[in-house]
C-alpha cells in the first residue's frame, strides 16, 4: 500500500496529499484545476491526466471531490477509477455523499474486485494541514485494517462507523448537529447582544456551563463556512427520500441562507 493516488487536490485533497508525501508515500494527483497539481509536482506528486491514470499506479486511491455527481463521474465515468484500477485496488471516498451512492459505487467497484471505503473527514481545512483529521469509515473491516496507515497519515483518529454508507450516516448526523448548533449559537449572541455582551463575554461566562460550544468558543475568529448550505441540503435530501421529518434541521437551513454574508459580528 506504498502507491497512494488522490483525486481533488483543492484546500482539503492537497493538504492530505503533502501530509501522504511527508510520510514517505509515492503520490499520484489528479485535478481538473491544473495549478492545485502543479503545486503538488513541485513537492514530488506525480502527475496523472485522469482518474483512471492515478488508478493505474495506485494501491489506495482517496477521492475527495465536491459532489455526489463529481464522485460518480470519478469512480465510473470514461477515463474513471474503474478503468484502470487493478483487482485489490481500495477507493476511499472522502467526500461528503448520500449514503445511497456510496452503496451504488460500491457493487459496481465490487464486481471489478476494487474495493470502496466510504470516509468522510470532520476536521476541515486546519485539520487536513496539521493531519490531525478524524475519517469515518463505512465497508469491510478487513480493507479498513488495510488503508488504516494510510489514513493515519493524513489524520489522528479512525472511526470504524460500520458496513459501507454508515461512515456517511454518521457525517450527516454530525453536520446536523454542527450546523443546528451554529444557528443556536448565532440566535443567542444576538439576544446577549441586545444586553449589551460581546460574544467575548458571554464566551468567559459560559466556558464552564453545559451551553458551551466551538462556536461560542471561536465566534470572534470565525471565517466563512460556505459548505453548511450544501451539508444541510444534501441531509434534508436523505431524509425526505427516508420520510424521515427533520424540522429542525430544515429550519436551520432557512435560517442559515443568508450565512456567511450576515454575521452578528
Amino acid at each position: 500500500m506504498d502507491n497512494v493516488g488522490v483525486i481533488g487536490v483543492g484546500n482539503m485533497g492537497g493538504a492530505m496529499a503533502r501530509n501522504l508525501l511527508k510520510n514517505g508515500y509515492a503520490v499520484t494527483v489528479h485535478d481538473v484545476v491544473e495549478s492545485s497539481v502543479d503545486a503538488l509536482v513541485a513537492d514530488g506528486a506525480r502527475r496523472a491526466g485522469s482518474p483512471k491514470e492515478v488508478a493505474e499506479s495506485s494501491d489506495v486511491i482517496v477521492v475527495m471531490v465536491v459532489n455526489d455527481k463529481q464522485t460518480t463521474d470519478v469512480v465510473t465515468g470514461p477515463d474513471g477509477i474503474l478503468d484502470g484500477a487493478r483487482p485489490g485496488t481500495v477507493a476511499v471516498l472522502c467526500s461528503s455523499l448520500r449514503p445511497t451512492t456510496v452503496t451504488s459505487l460500491g457493487a459496481l467497484a465490487e464486481a471489478k474486485g476494487v474495493s470502496v471505503l466510504d470516509a468522510p473527514v470532520t476536521g476541515g481545512e486546519r485539520g487536513a494541514v496539521d493531519g490531525t483529521l478524524a475519517f469515518l469509515v463505512g465497508g469491510d473491516e478487513g480493507e479498513i485494517e488495510r488503508v488504516t496507515p494510510v489514513l493515519r497519515a493524513m489524520g489522528e483518529h479512525i472511526v470504524c462507523a460500520g458496513p459501507l454508507g454508515t461512515g456517511e450516516v454518521v457525517k450527516n448526523v454530525n453536520n446536523v448537529l454542527l450546523w443546528t448548533t451554529l444557528a443556536a449559537t448565532r440566535e443567542a449572541l444576538r439576544f446577549a447582544a441586545e444586553h449589551g455582551m460581546s460574544p467575548e463575554a458571554v464566551r468567559d461566562a459560559l466556558q464552564f456551563s453545559p451551553g458551551y460550544n466551538r462556536w461560542v468558543k471561536d465566534w470572534g475568529s470565525l471565517g466563512p463556512t460556505p459548505w453548511v448550505h450544501k451539508d444541510l441540503e444534501t441531509t434534508l435530501a436523505i431524509a425526505n427520500a427516508h420520510n424521515v421529518q427533520m424540522p429542525v434541521a430544515a429550519l436551520c437551513f432557512e435560517l442559515l441562507k443568508d450565512w456567511p454574508s450576515a454575521r452578528m459580528d
